[in-house]
């Protein structure tokens, strides 16, 4: 029988790094891939399970009223027509809901928190709501990692 060392045990941890990653919801815009914590989406689902109120800012899921969020013109400061395919319902503080329409289905991806650098005051002028930056991976876009409470309350950009 063998006998455990908790000496051994340590030098064995001690050795190991740590990593620790956020779960996000990835997703393009206007071809910059865009990241929400998970824990900030309430849900992602087709655009085709919403109903929109006619003229109006306003969709309905499961009979609870959304405010859309225009994503393009708090983003990038212009409208662009496009047909978005589905929506990121975000739960606001007030338990009120708001949802952001994407073009493609989101990814969820595990990234370590240190591959985040925090964007200066000169970036964030030109795209607002981003708070970070992942740096960019072999073969993967650079990933703007998106504030939840800047975009669901910076009503000055929109």
């Amino acid at each position: 029988m063998a006998i455990l060392s908790p000496l051994r045990h340590r030098r064995r941890t001690r050795d190991r790094q740590v990593e620790i990653k956020q779960k996000l919801l990835t997703f393009p815009i206007q071809s910059v891939w865009f990241a929400l914590p998970i824990q900030a989406v309430f849900r992602a689902i087709e655009v085709s399970q919403l109903k929109r109120i006619k003229d109006s800012r306003v969709i309905l899921f499961e009979e609870r009223p959304i405010t859309l969020i225009d994503v393009d013109k708090r983003l990038f400061n212009k409208r662009v027509k496009r047909s978005p395919e589905f929506a990121l319902i975000l739960e606001r503080p007030d338990l009120e809901l708001a949802a952001v329409l994407i073009d493609e289905q989101p990814f969820m991806r595990q990234i370590p928190i240190e591959q985040f650098v925090t964007v200066s005051p000169s970036q964030t002028e030109l795209i607002p709501c981003v708070i970070s930056v992942a740096a960019q991976l072999i073969d993967q876009p650079e990933l703007h990692l998106l504030d939840p409470g800047l975009l669901l309350y910076s009503e000055a950009i929109n």
